[in-house]
């Protein structure tokens, strides 16, 4: 039997021209669409607070996020599929169960189609929905503080204003497959999640050297001690953990490069490059790698805490 979303979701479809007796394989998946507007405001924001918003950035998802609100409800991995699936994938402002809309051939330059996907709905709020559409697609016109999907409604309690981003949602015909995904954007507050237990000991006992630390008469034990506890995470320096989420980051892109897909990207808060050595040391030199740089950070972030670290391992 059929839950009343999977009936709700059946009766759009029907006024799309999808039979509602179509088998499961030629029915829509549901993804999200970005605009040139939306990523335009994602990067001033980012550079409003000091984060990256050049050509390289790559953003996570936000539970309030301009692309749109609640999309992590879909998932966290964004997957980005080829230019082709474009073919079969229509869009419309809001999800299309909720607001009714009406969507238009991802390919269509027919400007009255494009305005009826981004303005008009059906249903009970039909009126509702667009004058909101109407009125902030002006908005993102004339002020360009805004984008198309951006929505303000009356808080009727205190007359105040709620701001939120209808997701621009694609329906993409027949769904889509392996092979139709050209690469993947992985959030990199997962990696970062998984990354404690990944091993570094090597690059550590190839930075940390007992004749580095003579003068201060530290022994090789407490050195061995000082290696461990930085690879467990029980101690932990700036450049150590940028070198597990790094390592765990490479980790994840070999499972999924392996499996068919072209690139693996990691988008960031910030919107952070973690593939560039000089989103670690921007006087990182030409032939640097990342290893290299965080190898040779690790060793000065240690040099500057082993006092204070040796004295509390011999006070306990």
């Amino acid at each position: 039997m059929a839950t009343s979303d999977e009936y709700l979701k059946k009766a759009f479809e029907t006024t799309t021209g999808i039979h509602p007796l179509s088998d499961a394989s030629v029915r829509p998946s549901s993804g999200f669409v970005i605009t040139g507007s939306q990523m335009e405001k994602k990067r001033q924001d980012a550079k409003a607070r000091g984060a990256n918003y050049g050509p390289d950035a790559v953003y996570e998802l936000e539970d309030s996020d301009v692309f749109g609100d609640g999309l992590t409800a879909m998932g966290d991995i964004q997957v980005v599929l080829r230019p082709e699936v474009s073919k079969r994938t229509s869009y419309m402002r809001g999800g299309a169960i909720a607001s009714g809309g009406r969507p238009v051939a991802m390919n269509s330059d027919n400007k009255e189609d494009i305005f009826d996907a981004i303005i008009n709905s059906d249903g009970p709020n039909k009126k509702a929905n667009m004058a909101d559409a109407i009125i902030n697609l002006l908005k993102a016109r004339v002020g360009k503080q805004e984008t198309v999907n951006t929505s303000r409604k009356l808080n009727t309690e205190d007359q105040s204003s709620i701001r939120s981003n209808q997701a621009i949602e694609a329906q993409i015909l027949g769904g889509y497959s392996l092979s139709d995904i050209e690469g993947i954007y992985f959030p990199f507050s997962r990696v970062e999640k998984i990354s404690q237990s990944t091993d570094i000991s090597d690059v550590l006992r190839s930075v940390i050297k007992k004749e580095d630390f003579q003068k201060d008469n530290i022994s090789q034990t407490e050195i061995n001690s000082i290696i461990s506890k930085i690879n467990s995470g029980e101690i932990s320096t700036p450049s150590s953990s940028a070198l597990k989420n790094y390592r765990t980051a490479m980790q994840i892109r070999s499972k999924y490069t392996k499996r068919g897909i072209g690139y693996v990207l990691f988008a960031h808060r910030d919107g952070i490059n973690i593939d560039s050595p000089k989103s670690y040391d921007p006087s990182s030199r030409p032939n640097e790698s990342v290893e290299d740089v965080l190898s040779r950070k690790i060793k000065l972030e240690v040099a500057t805490v082993m006092k204070k670290i040796v004295s509390q391992i011999r006070e306990g």
